[in-house]
């Protein structure tokens, strides 16, 4: 007797077009990006949010060895525009803009081998009540950044197999 798996069907007819478009895993065993680990050095931003993006970098790529081959250098800027929702409450919204810039280069070598720009927003409410404000600003910013970190992760990881040749 025939049995009719259709789980299996569907799962054979999704993967059918990703079979013919040429995709490859960016983390498979031996791919560009898997040999960034501990590799790239990371400039420091003296900020809060400088920190928590150089802290989720490492995350991703690992910590970077004593004769890391890339140094990438970093900019990190905010902007904050603010929307009065209510003036008798007080409550208000805050729009966050967050640009990040990124130069790669090989040690030793001139020239940039990957540069990008990336910007993202998040957004938070504030009110008369400074602690619970300044808990949702510092939560905003660290949303914003920590996006922006995954965002140059993503995109270093995926373009890499161009610039580690």
């Amino acid at each position: 007797m025939l049995s009719f798996d259709r789980r299996t069907l569907i799962v054979s007819l999704l993967a059918l077009p990703a079979a013919g478009c040429g995709f490859t895993p960016v983390y498979k065993a031996g791919s560009a990006a898997r040999t960034l680990e501990g590799n790239i050095r990371f400039t420091l931003i003296d900020s809060r949010e400088g920190f928590l993006l150089l802290q989720r970098l490492e995350q991703r790529f690992g910590r970077p060895r004593t004769e890391a081959p890339y140094h990438a250098t970093l900019d990190l800027s905010f902007s904050e525009k603010e929307l009065t929702l209510i003036a008798t409450t007080g409550l208000a919204r805050h729009t966050l803009s967050g640009k990040l810039t990124v130069a790669l280069r090989r040690q030793g070598v001139d020239g940039v081998l990957f540069s990008d720009s990336l910007r993202n927003t998040a957004g938070y409410t504030s009110s008369v009540e400074t602690l619970v404000s300044e808990a949702a600003k510092q939560d905003a910013y660290r949303r914003l950044t920590l996006s922006l970190a995954d965002r140059l992760a993503t995109r270093l990881s995926a373009s890499a197999e161009s610039w580690t040749r």
